[in-house]
């Protein structure tokens, strides 16, 4: 189920993907993965959002929430049961949320969360323009193993975290492709944490900067 407010409730031809050093930012010619007849540009003067809990849920002091009170239009994921972290119905959860956005979402993510989105990204990607992930849990811990994105994505991690130790956060952020942020001494982010708005604004430039150099190269590519 999808709560809008946290209630219940001409492409390019194919060619190799290319990657844009600068920014760290990964970009494809198609936007789609090179399907034929895909769309190639994006639109952010609107920008829509999914929110995606970890374990539990969000509660009313978590970031997340807070995040949403400020943002009443962004979208929450709603899970049937927050206390079992099955991968494949997590990942559902949100490919049925971002249906329900109608267009292409930014993604922000907590914990066990973080890894419901990677799942989800690896059979489509398409319809995201980019991620924040927060505090994720350890992937191994779930018999996941995450592969490289192939959108715009931040991952936040604290140095105190008592589910994912600092230097795998680190490491999971090289294998994804996106940029580290280091939240500091924050244990599992779980409570106030005003960094989430300044991420998510970091977010939706570095997208808006893939936009451009994906116009740059199917310009030269045309």
């Amino acid at each position: 189920m999808v709560a809008p407010n946290g209630k219940s409730s001409a492409h390019c031809p194919h060619s190799p993907q290319k990657v844009f050093q600068s920014d760290r930012v990964r970009t494809d010619y198609a936007l789609s993965g090179g399907r034929p007849g895909a769309r190639t540009t994006i639109s952010l003067v609107d920008k829509s959002v999914v929110i995606v809990p970890g374990l539990r849920g969000s509660g009313p002091d978590h970031w997340q929430t807070r995040l949403q009170a400020s943002h009443p239009a962004y979208r929450r994921v709603m899970q049937h049961d927050w206390l079992k972290p099955q991968l494949a119905d997590w990942a559902a959860a949100l490919d049925g949320a971002i249906a329900a956005a109608g267009r292409d979402v930014f993604v922000v993510a907590h914990g066990f969360g973080c890894l419901a989105t990677l799942a989800r990204l690896e059979n489509r990607s398409a319809d995201v323009l980019g991620v924040l992930l927060v505090a994720p849990r350890r992937p191994d811990e779930f018999g996941f193993e995450p592969k490289l994105l192939s959108v715009p994505a931040i991952l936040a991690a604290s140095r105190t975290d008592v589910w994912m130790p600092f230097s795998e956060a680190q490491a999971l952020a090289h294998v994804l492709h996106a940029r580290f942020v280091d939240a500091g001494d924050a244990g599992h982010i779980d409570g106030a944490w005003p960094m989430a708005e300044r991420l998510l604004s970091k977010l939706f430039h570095l997208a808006e900067a893939r936009e451009r150099q994906l116009r740059v190269a199917l310009a030269i590519s045309n």
